[in-house]
């Protein structure tokens, strides 16, 4: 079964037309939303500047955060920490 279907939505005055699977529509509908919301806010502190530098800008803040909440969740450096204090933890138990 084909479950993608197409949505129109409109980011920052641009109307974009994607098909996508059904169940990610909510999270794409938040996704015009904030971008939208931001370039909002952005348009308040730079009355001047155009649509594309909106966008651009609004492009990096959204990708600086994700790259945030990835960096937040690498749980390497703490398994390794773990590690080496389970390590000095058996060379304390040994002793």
């Amino acid at each position: 079964m084909n479950d993608k279907f197409i949505i129109r939505v409109n980011v920052g005055g641009v109307p974009c037309r994607l098909t996508i699977d059904r169940k990610e529509e909510q999270i794409y509908r938040d996704a015009v939303l904030r971008i939208n919301g931001k370039i909002s806010q952005y348009r308040e502190k730079h009355a001047n500047a155009d649509l594309v530098n909106l966008l651009a800008i609004t492009a990096l803040h959204h990708t600086v955060e994700m790259i945030e909440a990835v960096q937040q969740n690498d749980t390497e450096p703490m398994i390794e920490a773990l590690e080496k204090m389970n390590q000095m933890l058996d060379g304390c138990v040994k002793e």
